[in-house]
């Protein structure tokens, strides 16, 4: 502002009366008026407000008229900025802020899907060993009843866990059945097709191929070790107990955004697995068979997604 009132002062000294200092040295009052007026700039964006310079982090000046900006910029030019329209700004300084955003957003993206990876694993975990304590449970609790002269079936008794050579062909008709007809089921109804893609999205989306093993045996044999270990034999091993324990197994499969159709389906392999458990008097060739089944199953629907499958 010196410059300012220095200026004001050279024009009233050599102006006198009636003259200015544009009449006696034009150009050098053009340059001191130039002078002046960019420094007016300068102050005025000095005095910003902080919530100015926050919202606008990388612009150093305020706004000006297009002659005064290009006045700046002839100074300007010479100490490596590049201009927009209105002010200077570092093209280097935004640059970094968009590949830090960028890097910032693919960050939290990341850890949230490790979060939701960790619930899915914990869930997994918590709840097939709380069914297998169920199971454990109910079991011993017939036995107690059985030996006290309840008339009451001693599940422990019923079913056992040897391995015969056709007991493998038992498992591996479930298999081919079982998946078959749920490829085919997602092909021909439409409900179907939603409701178990939505409860894979909820549960395999998340997670990593590596976690489909956990995912799928677990529950696998944690819920057969309930329905067809324990509750079958409580309900009679005949079409009685079959067919009871079958629906109470698709009434078990609503949860987890599954819809009815999902659950007539479980209902309808929770009565193959209650036949193949009554025919071969082994609860593992269920149990085999529904792990092997969830884990053809969540493989395909991963393919499906990434579009892999041939029927994608």
């Amino acid at each position: 502002m010196k410059l300012h009132a220095w200026s004001v002062g050279l024009q009233s000294h050599y102006g006198g009366g009636g003259g200015s200092i544009v009449q006696t040295f034009p150009t050098l009052a053009h340059n001191f008026q130039r002078m002046d007026r960019i420094l007016i700039v300068k102050a005025s964006s000095k005095r910003a407000s902080p919530k100015r310079k926050t919202k606008n982090w990388q612009d150093k000046s305020i706004s000006a008229p297009s002659s005064v900006v290009k006045e700046i910029k002839e100074i300007e030019l010479g100490k490596g900025l590049q201009f927009t329209n209105d002010a200077p700004i570092s093209s280097s300084r935004g640059d970094v802020d968009s590949e830090t955003e960028v890097v910032s957003s693919i960050s939290n993206s990341s850890t949230s899907l490790e979060s939701k990876r960790e619930v899915v694993l914990k869930a997994c975990v918590t709840t097939s060993a709380a069914i297998f304590i169920i199971g454990i449970l109910l079991q011993q609790a017939t036995h107690f009843a059985a030996e006290s002269g309840w008339s009451v079936p001693d599940c422990t008794l019923l079913l056992k866990f040897d391995v015969e050579s056709w007991h493998l062909l038992v498992v591996c008709g479930l298999v081919l059945v079982v998946s078959s007809c749920r490829q085919l089921l997602l092909l021909a109804w439409p409900e179907f097709l939603e409701s178990s893609d939505t409860a894979n999205e909820e549960v395999l989306g998340p997670l990593q191929s590596i976690d489909y093993p956990i995912v799928s045996i677990m529950p696998g044999l944690s819920e057969e070790f309930l329905f067809r270990g324990a509750l079958l034999p409580l309900c009679g091993l005949d079409w009685k107990g079959i067919t009871v324990t079958g629906l109470l197994f698709g009434v078990l499969h609503l949860t987890g955004g599954r819809k009815t159709a999902f659950a007539i389906w479980a209902s309808f392999v929770g009565i193959l697995y209650g036949l193949a458990c009554v025919a071969t008097g082994n609860i593992l060739v269920p149990m085999v068979a529904h792990s092997a089944n969830n884990l053809i199953g969540a493989t395909i629907w991963r393919l499906r997604q990434t579009g892999n499958s041939p029927s994608s």
